[in-house]
């Protein structure tokens, strides 16, 4: 009898013996740790009724752990548990295992996976919620998930892989990954309900709609039995509007046009459609990987457009932990709006432009827009004109080279303030003029 034989026995006693231990004792031997370095796939099969508006869903999240360590839990941003639309949420399973979950703030969601999974490992967590869309559309982060004006706007609404943040103004308050797919299998209450999704359109017929989304950070869309449509090329996608009373076609031709220079100023657009769909907040304007939404009040607005389709890459193709460092994504749609589109706006602000969104006060950005040192101010306007700044003092080719070349490193990732301050010295920025910016 070899070693490995006589050991067997052993092997298989402490295995029965820990199976049979305490949970406490059990749970000790568990990493206690969650990581967002994952590699995910999101299968969400939903109902919807439009009716009532309501979204009922099973969720499945097909996880690789690529952290390079062992992880035994995740954290799920789940907003809609912070508005008061979350109806319910259970049926928490690993593997086919149940399992269970506690909130640990006001939108994050600790989901034990029962079982260490180390590097390399994987992992498909199973669940199901239901949300609810209110007519509360006061704010931005209000409006995102809503039913006001005979439209239903439906985002931030699925629970998603995250840091274990809560919610808090101002900004968007989600950091996500990019997940290798996400695909929406849904059915509507009536064949009458028209769906804005982005993404590939697997098959839409009467009241199913199958979509899917690769490399991307989050998934929404929209729904009305007034849904119109205008559509047109650019870029090699086709860009497709849906509207009900805003400017459908001026909309369209202010996309097309922005997609089109910001694919030749960037760098490719990766998805085969680019959706504008109207929503009920009117002056609104929120960005999702192929899809923003925008209200009629600003539907005319070109700037406005361009702001929300430069997300497309500044925080779609290109992340950014959004609520540590918000200017990457704002302060980048910001400029190339300005830059190509409109005006710079003065400023008011003394703090470097990579202030996070927690050290401004918890309120919705516009009732502080006016204030010194607001977030408005650094945030927005004055990384749009740091930036410009930028541009001028290294020179054209040589400032979007630079940024060129961050989104072709960081295509599907996470750029830090780190990388793009290196990264822009590399192609020719002063560190002098960025430390006044800066503050690393």
């Amino acid at each position: 009898m070899d070693r490995r034989t006589r050991l067997l026995p052993a092997i298989l006693i402490a295995t029965v013996v820990l199976a049979a231990a305490p949970a406490s004792l059990r749970a000790a031997t568990l990493s206690n740790r969650a990581t967002m370095f994952l590699r995910t796939t999101y299968l969400l099969k939903a109902q919807l009724d439009y009716a009532k508006g309501t979204v009922s869903a099973a969720e499945t999240i097909t996880l690789t752990n690529t952290s390079g360590t062992t992880i035994s839990k995740l954290n799920l941003s789940v907003l809609p548990k912070a508005f008061g639309e979350l109806v319910s949420i259970g049926s928490y399973t690993v593997d086919g295992r149940a399992t269970s979950a506690a909130w640990s703030n006001n939108a994050n969601l600790v989901l034990q996976l029962g079982k260490n999974v180390p590097d390399g490992g994987k992992a498909v967590v199973k669940l199901a919620f239901k949300v609810i869309a209110t007519s509360t559309i006061g704010t931005s982060l209000e409006g995102r998930l809503s039913k006001a004006n005979g439209i239903m706007q439906v985002s931030h609404w699925f629970p998603i892989v995250s840091s274990g943040h809560g919610m808090r103004y101002p900004g968007d308050s989600q950091f996500t990954r990019a997940a290798s797919k996400i695909r929406l299998e849904l059915t509507t209450d009536a064949s009458s309900v028209r769906i804005a999704a982005p993404g590939r359109v697997v098959s839409s017929s009467g009241r199913t709609h199958v979509y899917e989304l690769t490399d991307a950070r989050d998934f929404a869309f929209g729904a009305s039995p007034t849904y119109r449509t205008v559509s047109a090329p650019s870029a090699g996608s086709s860009v497709v509007v849906y509207y009900t009373t805003g400017a459908g076609t001026t909309a369209l031709a202010s996309a097309t046009a922005a997609l089109a220079r910001f694919e030749s100023t960037f760098g490719e657009y990766p998805w085969p459609r680019y959706v504008i769909a109207q929503t009920g907040r009117k002056s609104s304007g929120n960005e999702y990987p192929g899809i923003v939404f925008l209200g009629s009040a600003v539907f005319a607005s070109r700037e406005v457009v361009a702001h929300e389709t430069a997300h497309q890459w500044w925080y779609g193709i290109v992340g950014n932990e959004q609520i540590r460092e918000p200017w990457i994504d704002e302060g980048l749609a910001e400029f190339s709006a300005a830059y190509f589109y409109g005006d710079f706006h003065s400023y008011d602000s003394s703090l470097p432009v990579n202030t996070p969104s927690t050290s401004f006060p918890n309120l919705p950005s516009p009732q502080t827009a006016g204030d010194h040192n607001s977030y408005a101010q650094t945030i927005y306007y004055k990384s749009a004109k740091f930036l410009e700044g930028l541009r001028l003092r290294m020179g054209t080719t040589p400032f979007f080279n630079g940024l060129r070349a961050l989104v072709k490193a960081n295509r599907a990732g996470v750029l830090t303030t780190r990388e793009f301050y290196d990264g822009m010295v590399k192609y020719g920025a002063s560190k002098a003029y960025l430390d006044a910016f800066i503050d690393l």
